[in-house]
């Protein structure tokens, strides 16, 4: 079973991140954070197989917590990143900080079908759980 822990700011996008995750026999959630302030606590506590990670998030940032989770409990992360010029950028920085993958986060006017983003995020993190981290020699 894989253990995933899911971190975003938006309810919506922690229960739909969720509800595509459960569709998968081989994926357990085991829990979900609305900031990067508990996401951290519930690494600590969870200790999850693969984390999904929001990167625009108030007070502590997704990137902020990329590394602060690489450096102190390396987990592989799949990013969700949304469309934007912005959100690509930091898509890339969250890569080169130890992201191992990344998904689309969900918006209106986005031409995805919801049963291939679902079909998408589960290989995702099916694949990151493979992925061995190693841990970030700075925070």
């Amino acid at each position: 079973m894989i253990r995933v822990l899911v971190i975003d700011d938006s309810r919506f996008t922690c229960q739909l991140m969720t509800s595509y995750l459960k569709s998968s026999s081989e994926i357990e959630v085991v829990g979900a954070a609305l900031d990067g302030a508990n996401g951290i606590k519930l690494v600590k506590t969870l200790q999850p197989d693969v984390i999904t990670l929001d990167l625009e998030m108030p007070g502590i940032s997704g990137l902020e917590v990329l590394k602060q989770v690489m450096y102190e409990y390396p987990t592989p992360i799949v990013v969700v990143s949304g469309v934007s010029s912005q959100g690509a950028n930091k898509t890339l920085q969250a890569i080169s900080l130890g992201a191992v993958d990344f998904i689309l986060k969900y918006s209106p006017g986005v031409d995805i079908k919801p049963e291939i983003l679902c079909q998408e995020i589960v290989a995702k993190v099916r694949l990151a759980s493979q992925i061995k981290v190693i841990r970030a020699l700075t925070s």
